[in-house]
Order: C-alpha cells, then structure tokens, then sequence
C-alpha cells in the first residue's frame, strides 16, 4: 500500500540506493512530492511540457524500472493509476505514460511520464512495426534484462515497448512537441509552459486527494 500523502515535504532518497549528485536521489531540486509511497514517488514536472505533466520516480537509484524488483514494479502499477485517474478528471485529457527506459533520458534515474497530450494519430505509434506489445512491467523487466534500453508507451489499456533510441522514439517525440505546442528557436526546443503550471498541479492535486480521502471506502466483500 502507499505510505503517506505528502504536499509540502521532500524526503531524502532511501539509504544505500542514492547516488551523488542526481537530482532525483538528492531531490532538493525536486518539486514537493504529491503522492509518496515506499519505493516510487509522485511529482509535478518541474519542466512541464503540457499543463498536468507529472512524472512517477522511483527512491532507489535505478536506470529504468525494468530493472526494478517486483514490489517497486507493483507500487509503479498502483501508483499509475492513482496518476492516471487525477490528470483525467482534472486536465480532461486521457494521460499516456512514457519512459525512457535507460536511453534519451535527461537524468538516468527511473521516471515515467505522465502527460495528458491529445496525439495525432496516436494508434499508428500503437501499432508500428517498431513496437512490441508486452503484458504488463514484469515483460518489461524481461525485456530489459534480454535486449537492454528501451521505451515504454502505455495508453488506453495499450503496453508497448521499442528499442531504445530506435526510429519510433523520435516519432514520438516530434508528434509530441507539435501537440503540446513546442517551438524550436534554433537551439532548442521551448516549452509554452511556466512554474504557474507546476503550482497549479499541485492545487489541483491536493482537492483531488481531499475529495478521495472524503469518498466512503468500498465495503469488503467478504463480510
């Protein structure tokens, strides 16, 4: 089960699995954690590209979560979907989940995004040659111990994988930039985003949780 809700408190990386000098062990560059459970935690990206854009980290210092144990890999699922369910009742778009799974990260320190992007035909990313649809993060995992880096898409109940740094990869990404209004000025690619969006994350998140720790819990169904 998740630990703790947590808004407003960055807690140091877990002993023995931090590394010097990563943003994502050290964390005092991160923004506040908004969900936090025992192996990954839930952030707004400091650096959204579309408003709603979060990324699930993981505590322990890992290139990608298919190198991650079974138990970081169903706190991942548990936690996605928690992700999930806030960017879609809030930002009213469908998230997709991506991760650079040890290949075109900006840190390499296992992190998935979460960004609601309405994609141009998205289905054709889905359905590409380039991708192999897996079950579940145990075949990613597989995956990663077989063949090395790769990217992860997940969305609509759709889990696929591709070679790291291969040809859908950057496919991805420009259709990506376009939908979420990027513009390149010759150096790089600039963001339409603010930290207004960052803080606007956060409130949003924290009515979200207060409505779900308002809502009955279910009853047990064994009683």
């Amino acid at each position: 089960m998740v630990a703790a809700v947590a808004v407003g408190v960055a807690t140091a990386a877990t002993a023995g699995g931090a590394s010097a000098g990563c943003v994502f062990c050290e964390r005092s560059q991160e923004p506040d954690a908004l969900l936090e459970g025992e192996h990954v935690h839930l952030i707004p990206d400091l650096f959204p590209v579309v408003p709603g854009h979060l990324l699930l980290v993981s505590r322990q210092h890992l290139p990608a979560y298919g190198a991650a144990g079974p138990e970081v890999l169903d706190e991942l699922e548990r936690l996605s979907a928690t992700a999930m369910d806030f960017v879609h009742r809030e930002y009213g778009v469908e998230p997709l989940l991506w991760e650079n799974g040890g290949a075109g990260q900006t840190v390499f320190h296992a992190h998935v995004h979460v960004m609601p992007v309405a994609l141009p035909a998205l289905e054709e990313v889905i359905e590409s040659e380039h991708m192999d649809e897996v079950t579940g993060w145990a075949a990613v995992a597989e995956r990663w111990r077989n063949s090395g880096p790769y990217h992860y898409l997940q969305f609509r109940g759709h889990r696929r994988v591709a070679e790291g740094n291969g040809e859908i990869n950057w496919e991805f990404r420009r259709r990506v930039a376009i939908a979420a209004g990027l513009r390149y000025d010759g150096e790089r690619w600039v963001r339409p985003t603010t930290i207004d969006d960052v803080t606007e994350a956060v409130m949003r998140w924290q009515a979200f949780n207060r409505e779900r720790e308002a809502a009955p819990s279910a009853p047990d169904p064994a009683v």
